[in-house]
């Protein structure tokens, strides 16, 4: 297509008719190629200011400017196109070869090369989420540098010593995770890291904890990155470069805890382990211990009851044996140990007995001489002294914290009287008519008027003022 024809797309036949001029007349106006070309940029950009238009990417070129250089083109036509770097950058995914791009820009002619071209100011992907994009693309470029490769992945510690746990303070995750935890009955420390999670300053915070985290933490600790779900927006600090960057970087193991059980993150990947839910963060975390202790307190069992088992079959072993060793002396002499045994088992019962009844006797005795009239008299007697004397403290006390209170009630009312203002020297105004004198331009000379001090009343007239 050359220039001529793209110009007739552009602009009516009566444009360029009158851009031809009326023909071969006398003194023409004459254009150089120049300014041939700024009056066509000028009509371009009066028809058509900005516009969307829609293509396939071929051509990408990007040079060490930063600025995107490619075609736009469908089964028909193609089109120059220019993004420069600021907007690039700003951009949540990277141009590519091939890609299908709705673009948002103004036609320009570039006069070097005599080329229409679109200046981008804005790119979507057609079909597909520049986000969605964006995120293959990261985790292409992560996987291609080894990022997610198992040899780096570090192994979880058995029994942690510390657990940085960094997430929102006021979200579900932490709570999540801390109930998990103390049903698992985690021994380990958990100290609780907080950040934002969401928003354009959550990558940077991630980042930084990650990091501070990382150089507070010693062999055994371990960090948890977690929070609760949402959409792709909502999850996207935990696919920032830089955060994964650091995870890679980390010399602690890092657990990845983000979204729900069908969410994946750029930081699940390049994490070591990485937890469906914060719930199964703290299994993973602290799931080992419990499962370990559980096992020691089986095998524990089992150890003892096989011990149980081993020395009641010695023991009964080793009577058998004993008994078949033994002769008929034995055998008597054991019966005379019998019997006398039973013998002084007669005689301590028969002396324990009667010691008891003596005990029985006097205990009886002693309860009758208690009950007595006199003794209960005497009794009853001290009680009722006792309870006076407590009846006279508790209406002394009684007087005391009323008289105190009394007395701050007083000192209250002391303080917030005016008489007290007055008492200190100071004196109220009043005009005839009873007002409060508050400024010198109330009264005229000639007033009378009634000074109040803390006592008596002095009448005057006012001879001048001063305002």
């Amino acid at each position: 297509m050359d220039d001529f024809s793209l110009l007739e797309q552009l602009f009516p036949a009566e444009a360029l008719e009158e851009a031809k001029g009326p023909g071969p007349e006398p003194g023409p106006e004459i254009f150089t190629v120049s300014g041939f070309l700024a009056e066509c940029q000028g009509a371009i950009s009066s028809r058509v200011p900005l516009a969307w238009v829609q293509g396939e990417v071929s051509n990408l070129r990007v040079p060490s400017s930063g600025h995107f250089y490619f075609t736009l083109k469908d089964e028909r036509a193609q089109l120059r196109a220019v993004m420069f770097k600021g907007r690039a950058d700003a951009l949540p995914f990277t141009i590519e070869e091939g890609m299908e791009l709705v673009c948002f820009g103004e036609a320009n002619i570039y006069q070097p090369r005599g080329e229409l071209q679109l200046v981008v100011e804005r790119a979507e992907p057609k079909g597909e989420g520049a986000l969605r994009i964006a995120f293959e693309q990261l985790k292409r470029k992560l996987q291609e540098e080894g990022l997610f490769d198992e040899e780096h992945k570090r192994s979880l510690p058995l029994l942690p010593g510390r657990v940085f746990l960094i997430t929102s303070p006021t979200g579900a995750a932490m709570r999540d995770f801390l109930k998990t935890a103390r049903n698992l009955g985690a021994s380990g420390e958990v100290v609780l890291c907080p950040v934002q999670v969401q928003g354009d300053a959550a990558p940077a915070q991630l980042c930084e904890m990650l990091m501070l985290a990382d150089s507070l933490a010693v062999d055994g600790d371990v960090i948890v990155l977690t929070r609760g779900g949402g959409s792709i927006e909502d999850l996207w600090p935990f696919n920032d470069e830089g955060l994964a960057r650091a995870i890679h970087a980390a010399r602690t193991a890092v657990v990845s805890a983000v979204g729900h059980e069908i969410d994946f993150t750029i930081a699940d990947f390049v994490s070591d382990v990485r937890a469906a839910t914060p719930t199964a963060a703290a299994h993973v975390v602290f799931g080992a211990a419990r499962e370990l202790a559980d096992s020691i307190a089986v095998l524990g069992e089992r150890l003892s009851a096989a011990m149980t088992r081993v020395i009641s079959e010695a023991r009964s072993r080793f009577l058998q044996r004993f008994y078949r060793l033994r002769g008929p002396q034995d055998l008597v002499n054991e019966r005379r140990i019998f019997v006398d045994d039973l013998t002084r088992r007669m005689e301590s019962v028969l002396f324990s007995e009667m010691g008891r009844f003596r005990l029985l006797l006097q205990s009886v005795g002693t309860r009758l001489d208690r009950s007595g009239p006199e003794r209960r008299i005497l009794e009853e007697r001290h009680r009722l002294d006792g309870l006076v004397s407590k009846l006279h403290t508790v209406a002394d006390r009684f007087v005391e914290t009323r008289e105190a209170r009394f007395s701050r009630a007083c000192a209250l009312l002391e303080s917030a009287s005016p008489l007290a203002i007055l008492a200190r020297g100071y004196s109220m105004v009043f005009t005839e008519d009873g007002a409060v004198v508050r400024d010198a331009g109330a009264v005229e000379p000639g007033d009378g008027l009634t000074i109040r001090p803390m006592k008596g009343r002095i009448r005057c007239k006012v001879v001048s003022r001063e305002e």
